[in-house]
């Protein structure tokens, strides 16, 4: 269907908005959407999420055979709906009709196999963790400490096999079709004629995945490709442990229109329209995860426009992503990597209720109790670390830790008493310090049977404290013991953010190579050279330069004014 949107006198809607085209489509406000046999639906809100529908467009064969269509339809959407894979073109019109700035992108898709006529003993079985570990700290219950948690469902391996040059060979015997004609494709996930191509004479790994605990069907991460369906047939069966695989369904490249982001604000609603949100590859992403995050981002805020959800770039990846799209754009299909976020050492899956559970709680998306339980992991690991750093008796020699078990034991001088967060810092296991600090305990009692001083009374009141902690929690006494040992790094971490965001005037060299320059990624070499940036600011202003490139970048023409400041003082030495 298509947005549908009224005009609106709004001035408060035209000042907030920070869009400098076109003043008169600010104050549009979305009313709901009109599908396509003219009903009507309204809504105080609109969150669109299209995907690769918006006017997509197939290419399957190398070009033989082009449609309009979002996917191609699996058993699933057709007995839903026979038009489930139609391609989205009145919307498209219909966000044309705002004055969007629009484009075009493409990804891609392997085949589908059949996982009965694949022979599983000629490839590597890649079994789950034998203890996995659950994304949300909230399963991680009493009971669970006791007993590692585990999945209620049977679990299902995946299995690794590879390309070899006989596949190579095929693949090369054709154009790639995708990178000479089609939009741009995902630099991250490429396809099996890109990757050829970019990195020839090398095996390339396929991961085989089953898309359900009972399906038969299997996904063969790796090989995404639109070649003729007669050779991804003879590709399949030219790589181990697929010689008589039964191919389901070909591959193919799919392009979809998608909105320039900077048209967003951060909260991902259309700074033209009120009311209107976008989420997804629609936003010139790709990858399910970066899809997910921001259909939370887009859901909460068009839930709660009065409270708008904003996250910072220092409070979680889904905070950088939203930061880079609606300041930067994205001018290829966008992932999520660790090098984009400049606090990466403080952000991390272990604490990540700790930062984002007040948030969400605030916000109403997150529960009283779920909310609670995580106040109290943070309390409990906030009083680990307490412990960890502060108590005196826990203090000893390097030769006593060593003694004790803890061989990653920073070296001292003179005697120097250690504190057990210093060993953490060390590297060593914090298992391996509350076993040490236990038997340490109980030493000094059996050696001072009927003692009175306060400080070993403490001490053991300090120990007893840790193991409640592990008891009642295990992993608020390894979030604290990460803390522990990140503490300097994110130190350092502070000081090089706040650098960067000193030196944004940091003059660049007009004759820099950035090949020079250690610590560059080909994606950052490639963007730097392509608009040579005159200071360090600009630079961080460029779409897809890395925030870990920022850093290399800042380090090297420091390097490199020191190096000339040395050289005009030694010149003029020589003069003197």
């Amino acid at each position: 269907g298509s947005a549908s949107s009224n005009s609106s006198s709004s001035s408060s809607s035209r000042n907030s908005s920070n869009n400098t085209s076109d003043r008169s489509d600010v104050s549009k406000t979305c009313k709901g959407v009109r599908l396509e046999d003219g009903t009507s639906v309204f809504a105080k809100a609109v969150v669109i999420t299209t995907g690769t529908f918006l006017r997509g467009v197939l290419h399957l064969g190398g070009g033989e055979k082009v449609f309009n269509a979002g996917r191609i339809s699996s058993n699933v959407t057709e007995r839903a709906d026979n038009l489930a894979s139609t391609a989205s073109s009145s919307l498209a019109d219909s966000l044309y009709g705002l004055n969007l700035r629009m484009g075009r992108l493409r990804t891609g898709t392997p085949p589908r196999l059949r996982k009965s006529t694949i022979d599983f003993t000629r490839c590597e079985e890649q079994k789950g963790d034998d203890v996995p570990e659950p994304f949300s700290f909230y399963n991680l219950s009493l009971s669970s400490t006791k007993r590692p948690w585990m999945p209620s469902q049977e679990q299902v391996s995946c299995h690794s096999t590879s390309t070899n040059a006989e596949t190579e060979k095929m693949i090369m015997s054709h154009p790639n079709y995708a990178d000479e004609n089609l939009a741009t494709g995902p630099r991250y996930c490429p396809s099996i004629e890109s990757k050829v191509r970019r990195f020839p004479n090398r095996d390339h790994v396929v991961w085989l995945e089953p898309e359900g605990l009972t399906s038969d069907i299997i996904y063969p991460a790796g090989i995404s490709n639109s070649l003729p369906k007669g050779t991804q047939l003879d590709m399949l069966r030219s790589i181990p442990g697929l010689e008589n695989v039964e191919m389901l369904r070909p591959g193919y490249a799919v392009e979809y229109d998608y909105v320039d982001p900077r048209e967003l604000r951060r909260t991902l609603e259309v700074q033209k329209v009120k009311g209107l949100y976008l989420a997804g590859q629609i936003n010139g992403t790709t990858g399910y995860e970066e899809a997910a995050a921001q259909g939370v981002l887009a859901g909460a805020n068009a839930a709660d426009r009065d409270s708008p959800l904003e996250l910072s770039r220092d409070s979680s990846y889904l905070g950088v992503l939203a930061d880079d799209l609606t300041t930067r754009g994205a001018t290829e299909p966008y992932r999520m990597f660790s090098s984009r976020v400049e606090r990466r050492l403080s952000i991390r899956g272990d604490n990540a209720d700790i930062r984002l559970t007040k948030i969400g709680h605030k916000c109403g998306l997150v529960s009283d109790e779920r909310y609670q339980f995580a106040t109290e992991r943070e309390n409990l690991s906030k009083r680990a670390i307490h412990l960890l750093k502060n108590t005196n008796g826990f203090r000893q020699q390097a030769k006593q830790w060593i003694h004790l078990g803890c061989m990653r034991c920073p070296d001292a001088r003179h005697g120097r008493l250690i504190s057990p967060a210093e060993v953490i810092q060390s590297g060593e296991e914090i298992g391996n310090i509350i076993n040490a600090l236990s038997q340490m305990v109980s030493n000094t009692k059996a050696e001072k049977e009927n003692s009175i001083y306060d400080e070993e009374k403490e001490t053991e009141t300090a120990l007893r404290e840790l193991l409640d902690i592990r008891e009642r929690d295990i992993s608020a006494l390894e979030l604290a013991s990460t803390d522990l040992y990140y503490e300097n790094y994110i130190r350092r971490q502070s000081k090089d953010v706040s650098d960067m965001k000193k030196d944004e005037t940091l003059i660049i060299p007009e004759d820099i190579n950035y090949d020079d320059v250690f610590g560059l990624s080909a994606e950052d070499k490639e963007k730097l050279a392509s608009v040579r940036p005159e200071t360090l600011g600009h630079a961080g202003r460029i779409q897809g330069v890395s925030q870990s490139a920022m850093l290399s970048l800042l380090r090297y023409c420091q390097k490199k004014d020191r190096y000339d400041e040395r050289q005009k003082e030694k010149k003029v030495f020589i003069n003197k």
